[in-house]
């Protein structure tokens, strides 16, 4: 347990391919809050989950305090890591190390969110560019033991099965659930909401330009995308407890993003679900759906979606 007089903390734990990095973008403008150093710390996943951070739990929670150096008078301390979500032991390892905690998690359709991580897995060079959706869905039914963080996009859409050891670790007014619609929708609105939740002003919004980050698309050259994010990946481990440092590569980093990006989108269409494919995906996340909507009380929208025809 974080000991003394412990700051508050803002977890965004999951899901992946949410919109995550937005939301944590636009709480990070707010005076209140102060981001970590690295958006993905995942400093609390349990040690044989596919993706880990520098430091972990077990060595010591002093080392979590090293992401956020630059911290002083800010009220809450935020981080972001949307694997939190799946990972078993990390909302116990959450209750035992955080004292003042609240957790956020915002929700995608899981189809919309599957077909996401299909081009995000593209764009970041983790299956081949000639490889179908169908194909996608296929690599993932027959996947054993501990396969690696993109063949996990199909399971993980099962939220109800993974937020409940949430909701049975946590007191309800310690966890906000959103939903990416309404982020879509009205990012004002579920900004204010999640200010709301964290006790802080929301007025800062009222102006605010919302802009999409890390938004997966098609790309022309992928392999060349891949070699940047990796060598981004690299600067932010050598320099996450450099807090000099880290302002000006963020400018610079947000610049170069904007320009790879638009000098490398595809004008090709999008791949979509087949029919049979979007059929086949319903019937498998139908149970888990339900469950949430149990668990948490509420009717997830892309329920609304699919008994109107959308998509």
């Amino acid at each position: 347990m974080i000991k003394g007089n412990p700051p508050r903390y803002a977890i965004i734990g999951g899901s992946t391919k949410s919109a995550t990095s937005s939301i944590f973008s636009y709480l990070s403008a707010h005076p209140d809050v102060c981001a970590s150093s690295m958006k993905e710390t995942r400093f609390f996943l349990d040690k044989s989950y596919p993706v880990s951070g520098i430091y972990h739990v077990s060595q010591g929670i002093h080392l979590y305090e090293r992401y956020f150096c630059s911290c002083i008078n800010t009220s809450i301390r935020l981080e972001a890591t949307p694997d939190y979500l799946y990972s078993p032991s990390t909302a116990k390892w959450l209750k035992s190390a955080i004292e003042d905690i609240r957790i956020i998690f915002i929700l995608r359709d899981p189809l919309d969110r599957f077909l996401s991580w299909y081009r995000f897995a593209k764009q970041n060079c983790l299956i081949a560019n000639t490889m179908s959706v169908d194909e996608f869905i296929a690599r993932q039914q027959t996947q054993h033991g501990n396969p690696p963080q993109h063949l996990r996009a199909l399971e993980q859409g099962r939220y109800g099965r993974y937020i409940s050891e949430y909701l049975n670790t946590f007191h309800q007014d310690q966890i906000l659930v959103l939903y990416y619609d309404d982020l879509v929708s009205c990012p004002l609105n579920l900004m204010k909401k999640t200010c709301r939740f964290l006790n802080i002003d929301n007025n800062i919004y009222n102006n605010y330009t919302f802009e999409v980050i890390n938004k997966s698309l098609k790309l022309k050259n992928p392999g060349i995308y891949g070699i940047y994010k990796e060598m981004g990946k690299r600067v932010r481990r050598y320099t996450h407890d450099k807090p000099t440092l880290q302002k000006p590569l963020r400018s610079v980093r947000k610049r170069l993003d904007k320009y790879l990006l638009a000098t490398s989108k595809s004008d090709a269409d999008c791949e979509i679900l087949s029919r049979d494919s979007k059929q086949r995906l319903e019937s498998y996340y139908n149970e888990d759906t339900e469950l949430l909507s149990e668990l948490l009380k509420d009717t997830p929208p892309w329920i609304h979606y699919s008994n109107s025809g959308h998509g």
